[in-house]
């Protein structure tokens, strides 16, 4: 995935940068609490979840993030940037100076540990709190491939997937797509992007 996707004519959210933050982080921190590493998988994988159960339960998603269809599924455009450290991510918009985290190798496996920085619980509601525990629940212990697997069934990234162009290794997903919303839905969503602090 190429950083900052392009996604056409279709409707897309401003992520709420410091909220995707304090959701990175939090992942993190949980996980760490319960002993265990996340990957970029994980994290991507956790964030989607939460995102498209927050949406289906209380009518908005957590981060705002834009999800792209890749092989293993959806990942946040944003959310991958900020991960990898990409040069379109100027990190003061997200109310700090550098990266937060730290990606290190554990045998084959590379993972994140956060550095200098907690999670501002204040930027996440008790409701989104509550959706990405339960994410990073199931991921954790499903496994990433299983969880991969579950979201090849999602409406959005089945139709962004299979209406790619041949050669392309990701394409954008349509929030019209997702379940319990329409285009007038995903417009609005769209409008209250800008305007949400």
């Amino acid at each position: 995935m190429t950083p900052s996707m392009d996604f056409k004519d279709l409707p897309t959210f401003v992520p709420r940068k410091q909220k995707l933050l304090a959701a990175i982080l939090l992942l993190i921190e949980e996980a760490s609490s319960l002993g265990l590493k996340l990957t970029t998988g994980e994290i991507v994988k956790s964030l989607f979840l939460a995102d498209d159960q927050h949406l289906a339960d209380f009518g908005r998603p957590i981060t705002f993030d834009n999800y792209v269809a890749m092989k293993n599924g959806p990942v946040g455009d944003t959310a991958v940037d900020m991960l990898n450290d990409r040069p379109n991510i100027r990190w003061s918009e997200f109310g700090v100076d550098r990266a937060p985290w730290l990606q290190e190798q554990d045998g084959d496996r590379s993972y994140y540990r956060a550095i200098g920085i907690t999670a501002d619980r204040r930027k996440l509601s008790p409701s989104d709190i509550d959706a990405l525990r339960v994410a990073l629940d199931h991921v954790t212990t499903v496994g990433f491939g299983k969880v991969s697997i579950e979201t090849h069934a999602h409406p959005a990234w089945a139709s962004a997937w299979l209406g790619k162009a041949e050669g392309d290794r990701s394409a954008a997903m349509d929030w019209r797509d997702f379940p319990m919303i329409d285009a007038a839905v995903a417009a609005d969503l769209a409008m209250a992007s800008t305007n949400v602090g």
